[in-house]
């Protein structure tokens, strides 16, 4: 597998992610629907079969905050937020990465 079909495969991961974020965002912690439960359990694995730890440590921290709270009557302040600005930030930084590693390929290829 080249370095163009794995920066596709990041690429694509990194979007459901985001995509799976701003679901987060729009419903808030209190009221997340299961199938974005589901979707959020799936994404942490396939970021862990791609060699993500620190990601599916975020995605999982956030899956495993959102299902306690959904199942407490009183919604106390957690660390959800906190883990979510993270997620947003290291997701940012990772688009940031597989631009630069895109510009070195593009200018150190040989014609």
């Amino acid at each position: 597998m080249d370095f163009e079909c794995k920066e596709e495969a990041v690429k694509n991961l990194l979007a459901d992610a985001e995509m799976i974020m701003e679901e987060l965002f729009q419903s808030g912690f209190n009221t997340v629907h299961d199938s974005t439960i589901d979707a959020l359990k799936e994404i942490t694995k396939r970021t862990e079969q791609f060699g993500m730890a620190y990601l599916s440590h975020l995605l999982g921290t956030i899956e495993e905050g959102i299902t306690v709270r959904r199942h407490r009557m009183t919604k106390e302040a957690d660390r959800l937020v906190e883990t979510f600005t993270k997620l947003s930030e290291y997701l940012y930084l990772c688009r940031q990465q597989i631009a630069y590693n895109s510009g070195q390929t593009y200018y150190t290829k040989e014609l």
